[in-house]
């Protein structure tokens, strides 16, 4: 796996620190036909809050992205960080799949997020679309998921997604939350139907036929209508082009069917829990055999960041601070079974000794990743052909230095 150093990455690239600010990202469709699968970008000792209101370690991987030709910004002029090809047009509806069921340091870091809203809403030709905080808390008895009141991950220890919602919300921008769960978890939830979609009421769809995995129709607070699958309802027909989802999941142990939470874990968050569903599906069974129809059957991800500022080697999905390592990484790529792959052989698996996070093994998460491959492949999406690390290249800004860790 070639690496490349901060230092050469900064030398080739002719960048001034005031450039290393921001950079580029990509869209999952452009990157699957010119290449990008297999790609995984990862930053080390990430900076923290700057002055700005931008995460540091969030911008370093955004340029390490743009020293490859990924660009965050969509525009029609090319820049360092913009371009045709570029993830965020002015006028996108910008999903954010958080991981939002754990308090404590078993929630996606605040202060990355914010950073990333920060970015969506700096578009070059001004932000005129709508971001929306986005999860399926499923059992978990909290009355606002985005609204955590105990401790959070965060420098602060009690900054949370609300907290972010209502600060760009008070600037004018359009941005708000929506909690998936069903009505089986939370009074007024949504139900699980088989009806076509009536573009008004506010359901998960089972398909029938089995085309697709269960996946939400919703309504933005700002009146926007998204069907997940298909897109945003414009009156007459649905404009894919304009949904982007940007899966932001954390990395910890999970002691149950995939035994790590990751990028494809995080689409539990996504689809309607089926504990005793009528059509017998048991998603929470059968997990790591079907997350890949779940990710390729719902909504392919445009890009995944997964959140290693903090890792949970022990006891997940829970996030308690006594389980957690400060790491300072994040890792990033198109392809999500690539990201996990790496991520646990590489960084989780180095931390906690545990066999169930070597994906090596004959463990459910070698059954749960081979599974992903093999179903996404078949749904037409180039993510790494085999589970070995030859099959992926790792773009990092430094060498890995397992005594930088600390275990609190």
């Amino acid at each position: 796996m070639p690496k490349e150093t901060r230092r050469k990455f900064i030398r080739d690239a002719g960048l001034s620190a005031g450039a290393l600010a921001l950079g580029p990202l990509f869209r999952a469709n452009r990157a699957s036909a010119n290449g990008w699968m297999g790609k995984v970008f990862q930053v080390d000792e990430t900076r923290g809050v700057l002055s700005d209101g931008g995460f540091g370690g969030l911008d370093d991987l955004f340029s390490l992205m743009g020293r490859h030709g990924l660009h965050f910004y969509q525009t029609n002029s090319s820049g360092p960080i913009s371009g045709p090809d570029g993830i965020i047009g002015r006028q996108d509806v910008v999903l954010l799949k958080v991981n939002s069921q754990w308090d404590d340091r078993g929630m996606t870091n605040c202060d990355m997020v914010r950073g990333l809203v920060q970015r969506i809403v700096e578009h070059p030709d001004g932000f005129d679309g709508e971001i929306v905080f986005v999860d399926n808390v499923q059992f978990k008895a909290v009355s606002d998921c985005f609204g955590w009141q105990t401790h959070t991950n965060s420098e602060s220890r009690s900054l949370n997604y609300r907290d972010i919602i209502e600060d760009f919300s008070s600037q004018g921008y359009k941005i708000s939350g929506y909690d998936w769960r069903t009505s089986n978890w939370r009074s007024g939830g949504l139900d699980v139907v088989t009806d076509p979609d009536d573009h008004f009421t506010d359901t998960y769809y089972h398909d029938p036929d089995n085309l697709s995995e269960h996946y939400p129709r919703f309504t933005t607070e700002h009146g926007t209508r998204v069907n997940f699958r298909h897109g945003i309802w414009t009156g007459s027909e649905y404009d894919n082009s304009r949904l982007k989802l940007i899966n932001l999941p954390m990395l910890k142990d999970h002691q149950y069917k995939t035994m790590i939470t990751a990028c494809l874990k995080n689409y539990m968050g996504v689809i309607a829990p089926s504990y005793g569903d009528p059509w017998k599906i048991e998603y929470h069974d059968n997990f790591q055999y079907k997350v890949g129809k779940m990710v390729g059957g719902t909504r392919f991800p445009d890009l995944n960041i997964l959140d290693a500022t903090w890792v949970i080697t022990k006891d997940g999905p829970e996030g308690y601070a006594t389980n957690a390592v400060e790491v300072g990484t994040l890792i990033a790529g198109v392809d999500p079974v690539a990201v996990d792959y790496h991520a646990g052989k590489h960084v989780l698996f180095p931390l906690s000794s545990n066999n169930r996070h070597h994906p090596d093994n004959s463990n459910n998460l070698h059954t749960c990743l081979t599974s992903a491959l093999t179903d996404l492949r078949s749904a037409g999406y180039e993510v790494m052909p085999s589970l070995e690390d030859s099959s992926y290249t790792l773009l990092t800004n430094q060498t890995l230095d397992v005594g930088m860790w600390r275990l609190y």
